[in-house]
């Protein structure tokens, strides 16, 4: 911007300023008022007033220039504001109509989720249905179940009742049975030191086993001239000591049981074997009765024929030791 006109203005400033000042001067010496010392006071006040008037147009002018420069400022911000402000129009009514694209879109978008929210809404209610049914059932089959699981403890406590008297009865038993066989085994110490002589005689054997303490006595009974089956005189003192060591335990059974050899016999008495088995038997039961005092109700009589050797029936000994009588005291737990 030119910088003509602002001197000019300022020239012409300081024209009427010095021109002002000469006629104040003038017009106080024609009054004939002013002396000379009033008239170097107004010279110098005139003077002052002067380079006042030039020290204002020296700020007018800075200030003009500066306000040139601002102007020239502020236009070209305005341009570069007017381009920006374009260039934001164009984005915005771009963005708009991408915006209302967009949002036709989302709409679009949220119709069709609404849609599947509805459908999902319906499925829900029908899974609710399904559900419900289902844990109505569960809880009856839990209820059923819990019913088992407690009929199923009751018994099981009712069996761990049983087992538990029925271990009791097993301890007892095996104790019983621990018991038996000392006793058995007792029994038989003592008798073997009675009958030692006639054990180391053959005629006496004395044996444990799973049925019980077995007394084997040999041609104990013998056949008669008058065909009938009696018990040996050297027998009795064998009776005797078993008799000795049955009599203290009056609760015991006695099994009396007879044998014969293989050699069949024929007689009006005994027609067989099996009948001569029992007879032996029947007569040592009746001497343990008769003659050695035990109670006939613990006394049993039996016979087994030929067919229970313990020896060979091919040799006068082995014949003569299946000829034989037992006394079985059975284990009281088998």
């Amino acid at each position: 911007m030119s910088t003509g006109p602002k001197r000019k203005d300022r020239k012409e400033l300081l024209k009427v300023m010095r021109y002002a000042a000469t006629l104040m001067v003038l017009a106080l010496t024609t009054q004939g008022c002013v002396t000379l010392q009033a008239y170097r006071d107004l010279e110098f006040q005139s003077n002052r007033k002067t380079q006042q008037v030039q020290q204002y147009a020296k700020q007018i002018e800075q200030l003009q220039e500066e306000k040139s420069a601002l102007q020239a400022v502020l236009d070209r911000t305005r341009k570069e504001a007017a381009g920006e402000l374009t260039m934001v129009r164009e984005a915005l009514r771009d963005t708009e109509m991408t915006g209302t694209a967009t949002i036709s879109s989302l709409e679009d978008q949220i119709a069709e989720k609404n849609s599947q929210i509805a459908s999902l809404k319906r499925q829900v209610e029908q899974e609710r249905g399904i559900y419900g049914q289902k844990e109505k059932e569960i809880e009856r089959g839990l209820s059923e179940m819990e019913a088992k699981v407690l009929e199923a403890q009751e018994e099981r406590a009712a069996m761990q009742k049983d087992f538990e008297s029925l271990h009791e009865k097993y301890m007892a038993v095996l104790d019983a049975k621990a018991q038996d066989s000392r006793l058995l085994e007792a029994m038989k110490n003592k008798l073997a030191a009675n009958l030692s002589q006639w054990i180391a005689q053959g005629k006496v054997s004395l044996a444990l086993d799973e049925e019980g303490f077995r007394i084997s006595l040999f041609d104990a009974v013998a056949i008669e001239e008058d065909g009938k089956a009696r018990v040996r005189v050297e027998a009795y003192d064998i009776l005797f000591e078993v008799a000795s060591i049955l009599l203290p335990h009056d609760k015991r059974l006695v099994y009396v049981v007879g044998h014969t050899d293989s050699v069949p016999i024929q007689s009006e008495l005994y027609p067989s074997n099996w009948e001569l088995s029992v007879a032996r038997a029947v007569e040592v039961v009746h001497y343990l009765q008769e003659h050695e005092k035990m109670d006939p109700k613990r006394l049993v009589a039996a016979g087994c024929g030929p067919h229970r050797p313990i020896a060979e029936n091919t040799t006068a000994d082995g014949r003569r030791r299946n000829r034989r009588v037992e006394v079985l005291i059975p284990r009281i737990c088998q």
